[in-house]
This record gives structure tokens, sequence and C-alpha cells, in this order.
């Protein structure tokens, strides 16, 4: 089953879909940011939400291929389903 991510971050929307909840992250693609987000990811009819402070939010598209690919495991984890 396909999971959907969706992230608001400053009144914008982006979305990205995948086979798992990393691949989700990874598709998220907002560019550099510094602010809190909302990250809701999706499976089915099962939504969860959570809320990312600066810091999450500024790994999760840093630069840094090895910075994001350890947040991408630590923010994946708090999604179970």
């Amino acid at each position: 089953m396909s999971y959907k991510a969706t992230i608001k971050i400053l009144g914008r929307e982006y979305k990205s879909t995948g086979d798992s909840v990393a691949e989700c992250l990874e598709g998220l693609k907002p560019g550099f940011c510094k602010s809190k987000s909302v990250l809701t990811i999706e499976k089915g009819e099962e939504k969860k939400e959570k809320i990312l402070g600066l810091i999450p939010t500024s790994r999760l598209f840093s630069n840094s291929p090895a910075v994001r690919e350890i947040n991408i495991k630590q923010i994946a984890q708090l999604f179970d389903f």
C-alpha cells in the first residue's frame, strides 16, 4: 500500500508519495527552509500528523546527504503504521 506525505511550511504545502514513509520524505523538496512545519503521513484511511520544530525541519531538507538520510530515518520512526 502506498503512503502520502504532506508538509506545510509557512503557508505552503508540499506533497509526495512512495512505498514507504522514508520514500515519501525523500520526495519532499521544498528547498532550504528554517521554520517549524506540520508533517502529515497517510496510509489508506489512516492519517498521522506531527509538528516538527525548526531543527528537525531544517535537517530534513539539508544539503548534506548524510544529515538528510539520518533525519529521514528518525522522522520515519515517529510514524509507525
